[in-house]
Parts: C-alpha cells; structure tokens; sequence
C-alpha cells in the first residue's frame, strides 16, 4: 500500500515507540514521529535506542510540548541544541538533535518567541542550508482563519524563516470551511481531549500514583515511561466510558472523547483540502492497535468524523 501524503506520528508510551520501530516506516511514508515531553523521556537508554533506529530510516524526531503550562525547559533544550549543533559544539552524551517542536498553547508560542529574539540578539542567527528544523503550531490553538495564521507567523519569523512554520488544521470546522485555510497538518485519527484539568482525577479521589515529587530522588528508569502516565476511565451520563490520562510530571490529566477521530476512509472527499501530511495522534493505543490503524488501516469498532461533515455547532 502507497500513500501520497506524509504522515506525522504523535506518541506517548515506549510501546508505541518499539511498535513504530518494528515496522516498515518508508512504506508508510512517514515524515516526522511526535514524542511527548510529559510521558517520555529521551535520556532513558530504551527511549534513545528506538528513537535512532527512526532516524536511521530518515524519520525526523519532534517533540510535542505539554498540553498545560509553558514546558519552560524542553523549548528552551530544543533551541538551545539546534543552536549549538550550528555552531558545531559537542552535544551532551545520549542527545539526540530534535528537528521539530510542536507547540500547544499561547504561553509556550509566547515563550518560544522571547527566547528566538534573545538568542539571534546575541549576534547569533540560525541557518536554514546549516540547521533545519520546524516549529509547528497544534490545533489546540484554535487557528480558525488564514488572519490568524498570519498574526502568529509574524511573531516568529523575525528569528526563523516562515517556511520553517507548519500549522495543524483546527478541529471544529467541515471540509468546505477548512478548504478555504492554508495549512499544513489534517488528524486523519486520534482520540480527542475534551476537556484538561489540572486537579488530576486520581489525586482528587485519594489515590495518586505518584505521591512524591520529589524526582530527583525516585529511580524513574525502573517505568516503563519514564513519567508516570495512567490511563483510567469515569462513566458519563449515557453509561459510557470516557477515557482519562494522567501526566504526573505536571500533574494534570487529559478526559478524551470515548471514540477517536477516524478519516483515512475519506482521502477523496478530503482532497479539497489543501494539506500536505496526514497527522495520527495515539495516547493509550497498545502496539497491535496501533498496526491496525496505520499499517491495515482498519476502521475502529466505534470512530467520530469529527466536525468534518458538520462544523462548529
């Protein structure tokens, strides 16, 4: 099976990540994999083994902010290394050059924006030919019009280049209405968080996971994900189940829509949108589940379109 539009992968557990490793990744035409900055951490040897063997197949390697608060110290890794493998400087044992970040709300766009202006103000400027990398802006900042993308182009593109810029398309307006937008990334799949809160469920119950926070006194490399992550579940009014994860290095939790967005059934209907790659977010997805989406491309038993057919109601 061949595909036409590259694909961006987001991830959040190492057997999401062993699972990409043990693919086919060219066949699938995959640009760019998505670690979390809240869920994995790429100094843990298994993390940096999987991750090499991707950029091995020519698979850049993002990171992807925190979905709550500013995530201060990975934007400022992240410039800070391009930085330095610009000017040639040795990187710290085990690192690995991220080549794009995804940004997730206002105060990390904010964030990210002082901190260019402070580094190219120190007679320092990036190179495009020498270093490439991409600052992509997720749909959670809701960039509903081409004005808007404009608007946070402009407080960038002092420092980096507009090209070096990729926005997600939103996810709340229908094909004729996305048409209309210049983007780059449209979610083919993914569950959708409805709602983020900073009071994490289990903790409000009694039950943390992680009660100490001290972490630099717990042996974190003995998890699987190096950040305790739980996935757990409460029931709505209508008797379903509605997924919940935790992210205990912010504390906070994410409650997703109980059935995920799945379009790769609808490539034709699609094609009017003029997107370049096709982006698929996993959260709590095992392994197998995750071969049956992108590699069988298989139907989930229960999917959403999204607003694709119908818009903002």
């Amino acid at each position: 099976m061949s595909y036409s539009k590259k694909k961006i992968i987001c991830i959040e557990t190492i057997e999401q990540l062993e699972t990409l490793s043990s693919i086919d990744l060219n066949k699938l035409n995959i640009d760019t994999v998505y670690i979390t900055s809240d869920t994995i951490n790429e100094d843990n040897e298994k993390i940096f083994t999987n991750l090499n063997k991707l950029t091995e197949n020519n698979i850049n390697i993002g990171i992807r902010l925190s979905r709550l608060g500013t995530d201060e110290q990975s934007i400022k890794s992240f410039f800070y290394d391009i930085k330095d493998a610009q000017l040639n400087k040795k990187p710290k044992s085990n690192a690995l050059l991220y080549n794009s970040i995804m940004v997730r709300n206002i105060d990390q766009l904010s964030f990210a924006s002082s901190l260019l202006k402070k580094i190219t103000n120190s007679n320092f400027k990036f190179n495009k030919e020498e270093c490439k990398f991409t600052i992509c802006i997720d749909w959670s900042l809701n960039v509903y019009n081409n004005e808007t993308r404009k608007f946070l182009i402009s407080n960038l593109n002092n420092y980096i280049s507009e090209e070096r810029i990729k926005f997600t398309y939103n996810l709340e307006q229908n094909t004729n209405e996305l048409k209309l937008l210049d983007m780059d990334e449209l979610v083919f799949y993914g569950y959708v968080p409805v709602m983020a809160t900073s009071n994490c469920i289990l903790k409000s119950t009694d039950k943390c996971i992680y009660p100490d926070r001290n972490y630099d006194d717990i042996e974190l490399y003995e998890n699987d994900n190096i950040f305790t992550a739980a996935h757990t579940y409460i029931i709505d009014r209508k008797k379903e189940k509605v997924n919940v994860k935790t992210y205990c290095k912010f504390c906070y939790n994410q409650i997703f829509n109980p059935e995920p967005i799945f379009l790769c059934d609808m490539r034709d209907e699609l094609s009017k949108i003029n997107y370049e790659y096709e982006r698929y977010d996993f959260t709590f997805e095992d392994g197998q589940s995750m071969i049956k989406i992108l590699v069988n491309e298989e139907r989930p038993h229960k999917f959403t379109r999204g607003h694709i057919k119908r818009g903002i109601d």
